[in-house]
């Protein structure tokens, strides 16, 4: 006796329709999804940091900023554009000849947004697409 979807179809036991088999790149894919929301909630946190960061502060977005960039180049793999130019976000103002260029706290406010287009970027467009797509 058949049972299951496969006997409804006509099929075998054992015998899945296309529809029902799980594309383990799906899987893959939300499970590198949701490693990265959470850093893109502590964002929000992260902006309540007093500018030049100091102490348990700055530790805590040095560990955000490095767990993000590894999830990142992960998730979308080793030619990511987005994992290179979060890498390449300046949290700091640079110095020219001891003098900053900008203040501290715009600076930083405008790294977090950059890494907050980054990530959003990330999660609701590339890892939402078939891989054949991304990849192409």
């Amino acid at each position: 006796m058949k049972r299951g979807i496969a006997a409804v179809q006509g099929g075998s036991p054992g015998q899945d329709s296309e529809k029902e088999k799980a594309d383990p790149t799906d899987a893959m894919r939300e499970r590198e999804a949701n490693l990265l929301r959470p850093q893109l909630k502590q964002i929000s946190r992260l902006r309540k940091f007093q500018t030049p960061l100091q102490g348990k502060e700055r530790t805590e977005f040095v560990n955000w900023r490095t767990r993000t960039s590894a999830l990142l180049w992960e998730a979308l793999g080793v030619d990511s554009i987005e994992a290179s130019n979060f890498d390449d976000i300046e949290f700091v103002p640079r110095d020219f000849l001891g003098l900053s260029l900008s203040a501290p706290s715009h600076e930083y406010a405008v790294g977090l947004d950059e890494a907050e287009a980054i990530l959003k970027t990330a999660i609701e467009i590339y890892l939402r697409q078939p891989a054949a797509r991304r990849e192409g």
